[in-house]
């Protein structure tokens, strides 16, 4: 799948990575979470919260770091 993007879309190798593995997630990962969910007990509605909120936020703050303090090494880690 990795290779057909690549070489059909035209995207580069770590998009492409990148959308392979969110391609995967739901298949794979929401029966594991139902399936815990009705034999564990539940599930940690905080855990998960704070889970949802740090993806929400994490990528509104990535403009800031890069003209933040941060810049330098924001700079070397997501280039462009």
């Amino acid at each position: 799948m990795i290779p057909l993007m690549v070489w059909l879309v035209r995207i580069p190798q770590h998009e492409a990575q990148a959308t392979s593995l969110v391609l995967m997630l739901a298949p794979i990962g929401l029966p594991g979470v139902w399936v815990y969910a009705r034999n564990g007990g539940g599930l940690p509605w905080l855990a998960l919260g704070g889970v949802a909120a740090a993806s929400c936020a994490g990528p509104t703050m990535v403009p800031f770091w890069r003209c933040g303090s941060a810049a330098p090494a924001c700079a070397r880690a997501l280039p462009g």
